[in-house]
C-alpha cells in the first residue's frame, strides 16, 4: 500500500529530531529505507514546506532542523482536530498521573507539537503545559478529575485510556 504524504511529512519530522542529518541525501535515503517511494524535488518540497533549515551545530558543521512552532502550525488545523489526533495517536506513549500533575511521555522530538495540540483543545481540567523532548508534563486545575481529563484527551488522543499507567 503506498504511503501518504502525511505519513512521509511525519516520518521526514522523526528523522530530523531524532538523527544529526546533514544532507537531504540521508534524509532520502532513510526514506526509501522505509518503503516511501520519491524524488529528490520531491523531499525538496516536503522540506521547504516543513519549513526545515539547515543551521549551525556550533561545531563547525550545519544540521538540518526544524522551528519548534511551526510544525503545530503546519500539521494541526486551527480546531486541533483531524489531523492532529493522527499525530498524537502516532506519537503518544503513555500518561501517568500524580495529584494535580500528569506526565505525558511521547516519542522523541515529538513533546512540543503534542503539548501544542493539548494546549490548543482549552481543556478546562488542564492550566497548561510544559515540553520537553519526549515528555509533556501537564498541570491540572485544583478540581480537575483525572477521569475527566482523560475522557477530554480522548478527542484528540483516541487510546489514551488504554495507555493510562
Amino acid at each position: 500500500m503506498a504511503k501518504s504524504k502525511n505519513d512521509r511529512l511525519m516520518a521526514i519530522r522523526e528523522i530530523i529530531a531524532t538523527r544529526d542529518i546533514a544532507s537531504q541525501e540521508e534524509i532520502l535515503s532513510d526514506l526509501v529505507s522505509r518503503g516511501f517511494s520519491l524524488t529528490q524535488a520531491t523531499l525538496s518540497r516536503d522540506i521547504k514546506e516543513l519549513q526545515i533549515a539547515k543551521v549551525p551545530d556550533g561545531m563547525g558543521n550545519y544540521r538540518y532542523r526544524i522551528a519548534p512552532n511551526t510544525v503545530a502550525r503546519q500539521i494541526m488545523p486551527s480546531d486541533a482536530e483531524v489531523t492532529g489526533t493522527s499525530i498524537i495517536r502516532n506519537c503518544a506513549v503513555s500518561i501517568e498521573f500524580s495529584g494535580q500533575i500528569a506526565v505525558l511521555k511521547t516519542r522523541p522530538g515529538y513533546a512540543s507539537v503534542v503539548a501544542d495540540i493539548v494546549d490548543k483543545s482549552q481543556n478546562e481540567g488542564i492550566m497548561g503545559t510544559l515540553a520537553g523532548d519526549d515528555t509533556v508534563l501537564l498541570v491540572l486545575r485544583a478540581n480537575a478529575n483525572q477521569r475527566n481529563v482523560v475522557e477530554s484527551l480522548s478527542r484528540w488522543l483516541p487510546d489514551i485510556t488504554n495507555r493510562v499507567l
